[in-house]
């Protein structure tokens, strides 16, 4: 188990602290920021694409968090590793997805006519119309990055190459022998119609080895991730830069 006591501790604290933050966040945005909007295309941006992806957003931490307990001592099965995979995925691009449509809203309220293409709040053309104070924290180290060196990089490669990744165990070189002995068990049972020690040998394999808490994408292109961690920490950059942005928006 990767985790310590003590970084459990700080996670189930700030899961926490995340989920009151989301449901404040899209409270404000509705109730207060939606308001202070001129333009009908920002309205809806703000409302059916920040406020949908923010759901987005919490649903998937609370199905990660769910089906893969930070605290999981054996191999996921396959049937909940593939949802862990999934919500994953879906988490990721919705980060980028929070991301462009704050640059939609502010796009549109500023009246510009810009191409779709070039509606990004990391691109020169939306900067030119973005709030200095929004730029300003826009181009600070941590968040450019953060969104250059993870989440796009991420992103692009989910969408247009190799999709995230959660290896679904980690070995030692005996661990692994043992598991392919199994393997060869499994399939000689199967051969000699013995199907009433296949079960008795499965049940052992999925006790061999421990789960991997890393996530990545293509094995020698990207650094991998601890899920966990990252999830939540993602979901925290997404409030905060969200509350930057109705603080610019509300004057």
């Amino acid at each position: 188990m990767p985790y310590s006591a003590g970084q459990l501790a700080v996670l189930e604290h700030e899961l926490a602290q995340v989920f009151d933050d989301l449901r404040t966040l899209r409270a404000r945005l509705i109730g207060e920021t939606e308001q202070t909007l001129v333009s009908p295309r920002g309205r809806e941006f703000l409302r059916h694409g920040v406020g949908r992806r923010l759901a987005t957003l919490e649903r998937c931490l609370e199905n990660v968090f769910r089906l893969f307990p930070p605290n999981h001592q054996l191999p996921l099965a396959r049937e909940d590793l593939e949802d862990v995979k999934i919500n994953t995925q879906a988490h990721v691009m919705n980060v980028i997805g929070v991301l462009d449509n704050w640059a939609h809203v502010f796009v549109a309220e500023s009246g510009a006519n810009m191409r779709a293409m070039s509606i990004d709040l990391f691109k020169a053309e939306t900067r030119a119309v973005l709030p200095a104070g929004l730029v300003a924290y826009l181009t600070t180290d941590a968040i450019s990055n953060w969104h250059r060196t993870y989440a796009k990089d991420y992103r692009d490669s989910l969408a247009h190459r190799i999709p995230l990744y959660i290896p679904p165990s980690e070995m030692t070189a005996a661990e692994a022998a043992r598991y392919q002995q199994l393997d060869q068990q499994i399939l000689d049972c199967l051969v000699r119609g013995h199907i009433e020690d296949v079960d008795r040998l499965e049940d052992e394999k999925a006790r061999i080895g421990r789960p991997s808490f890393k996530f990545i994408h293509a094995l020698g292109e990207a650094r991998p991730h601890l899920l966990h961690p990252q999830l939540v920490s993602d979901v925290m950059t997404m409030v905060e830069l969200s509350e930057r942005c109705r603080a610019e928006l509300q004057g």
